[in-house]
């Protein structure tokens, strides 16, 4: 490929104060220089030899040209790689080279990073994918811009591959010397890019972004080192353990120990705890300062108050201004609250509950439900504010059905109901005989009797025709209920008999034809005549 050029035109002329002697000599050797580089251009490529060096990114040692290191590159994502030359003393402003690339990577664009820009006499980047090469070619007559110490040559941009390990290498290369016009010896260093996967994102977020005492955070992770199950905790203020609930709510309102949720780099929820000092508490899972003027939340009914449970959050059963929200109830001091959502003792609706539980003494949500023995277990609030479960059987004509007394019929209680034929081994008819069959048990399947374990009648025996189920008659399968020749229901083959044709005798008509006397079933003889057609 032949490089561009340029319309020459003179660089306009700089102020001689600031060019030295050796630069003035040498603008009659720069345009020889760029005049070669306009002539043969890439074409002195072909003469360079291919030099083959350690896998390892550009160091910056003198007289040295690589690539340098790109950092992480993931997966398929475009990277971007420069190459790079530190020339020492000397001065060039010339340059060209090839950067070799394995059939895995697409060059999709070469960059000058030289800023020689209008005054370049020679521009040629070019990414030749057929040859696995990025080409890279620029002059310039402007001896002014010429490059010494470590020049950034280009940048050179590659399509996303997968994973994996891919060889750079600068295979030719030409830097001319601007002071010699001779071509400058660099060594080569080829570059090893790794290419990795991409980084999962986190799976573990935390909302006030690590341990922050004075924040109160939500920490969404796995719960354990065994990373089976995810979950969701907040910070908390810890009180000291008496086994007195009433004890444990009141310390936990002066608690001076934050409970801090945070992410382990497994993503598993790490804890930690503080204290808050003297002149703080924790309130809410947070340190805050401590208030001695009445306020609300301070888990004292002051004036104007009807509640105060610690805290200042609405939908708690104790709003934030202190008042006891709608359908809830609120006892003691501090305030515990309790909320009922069927309204109490209502055992036809299914429910729930929320409060803290009478037996446990846990806070949290509880639903009406069944127990396994049928009862309806019904959560209600107690007068001092606890949920309760209240355990009954269900009245009469009703059965528990998803936490609620429902009327109808319980299939699978083993009791005989309005609408059911049996119940497990509970029968209206516990007998196959009362029904015509020969003998047997019937089974029970969703409460409907199933005839099919009764023993059936074979070929030949007296019948009774009826429609239970799948059955119509008492007959065994394959067979069928029919009136026989003196009008008596038994039980017949419905599958015809096969008749075993033998010939006995064949003789050809005068008129063509065919004629076999054969023997069929019992003793039976039949003619058949098959006609034959003469030409």
């Amino acid at each position: 490929m032949k490089p561009k050029l340029k319309p020459h035109r003179h660089p306009p002329q700089p102020n001689r104060t600031f060019i030295s002697h050796k630069a003035e000599a040498n603008k009659s050797l720069i345009i020889g220089i760029v005049a070669i580089i306009a002539v043969v251009g890439l074409g002195l490529l072909l003469f360079f030899s291919k030099q083959f060096v350690g896998k390892a990114y550009y160091t910056g040692g003198v007289n040295s040209i690589g690539v340098v290191s790109p950092g992480e590159v993931v997966s398929d994502t475009p990277f971007t790689v420069t190459v790079k030359a530190n020339l020492g003393t000397k001065n060039t402003v010339g340059i060209l080279f090839e950067l070799d690339y394995p059939d895995e990577l697409e060059c999709t664009d070469v960059k000058s990073l030289l800023n020689w820009g209008d005054d370049a006499l020679i521009y040629d980047t070019e990414c030749d994918n057929s040859n696995r090469e990025a080409i890279f070619e620029y002059a310039t007559p402007n001896y002014m811009l010429a490059k010494s110490g470590e020049v950034e040559i280009a940048n050179i941009t590659f399509k996303g591959v997968k994973e994996g390990s891919y060889n750079l290498t600068i295979g030719r290369i030409k830097i001319l010397d601007l002071d010699t016009g001779q071509e400058i010896t660099l060594t080569l260093e080829e570059a090893e890019i790794i290419v990795v996967a991409p980084k999962e994102k986190p799976i573990c977020t935390d909302s006030d972004n690590g341990i922050d005492f004075n924040v109160k955070g939500t920490v969404n992770g796995y719960l354990t080192t065994e990373k089976k199950e995810i979950g969701t905790l907040s910070d908390t203020c810890v009180a000291a353990a008496t086994g007195n609930e009433e004890d444990t709510h009141k310390e936990l309102l002066r608690s001076k120990v934050v409970h801090e949720l945070s992410c382990s780099p497994e993503d598993v929820i790490s804890h930690s705890w503080h204290h808050c000092g003297e002149t703080r508490e924790c309130v809410e899972g947070k340190c805050v300062p401590i208030k001695s003027e009445p306020y609300c939340g301070n888990g004292v009914i002051d004036a104007g108050e009807t509640c105060d449970d610690g805290n200042a959050v609405d939908e708690d059963g104790c709003s934030a201004t202190c008042t006891v929200e709608e359908g809830w109830t609120c006892s003691g001091v501090p305030s515990r609250c309790c909320f009922d959502s069927d309204g109490g003792y209502n055992l036809s609706v299914w429910g729930w509950a929320i409060g803290v539980n009478e037996a446990a003494n846990l806070f949290g949500t509880y639903n009406d439900s069944c127990s396994n023995e049928g009862k309806i277990l019904e959560r209600t609030c107690t007068s001092d504010s606890k949920v309760k479960i209240n355990s009954q059987d269900c009245p009469s004509g009703t059965h528990c059905k998803d936490g609620a007394c429902v009327a109808g019929a319980v299939c699978g209680n083993s009791i005989l109901e309005t609408g059911e034929q049996c119940d497990n081994t509970t029968f209206t008819v516990e007998n196959c005989t009362s029904k015509g069959f020969k003998g047997g048990t019937p089974t029970c399947t969703n409460c409907i009797v199933n005839y099919s374990s009764c023993t059936r009648h074979t070929v030949g025996e007296t019948c009774t025709l009826f429609t239970l189920g799948a059955l119509a008659s008492t007959c065994a399968d394959g067979l069928t209920c029919e009136k026989n020749n003196i009008g008596a229901l038994v039980c017949t083959s419905s599958i015809p008999p096969v008749a075993i044709v033998k010939p006995i005798d064949i003789k050809l008509t005068p008129v063509g034809s065919l004629i076999a006397t054969t023997s069929v079933g019992k003793g039976k003889e039949y003619d058949i005549t098959v006609t034959l057609a003469f030409n």
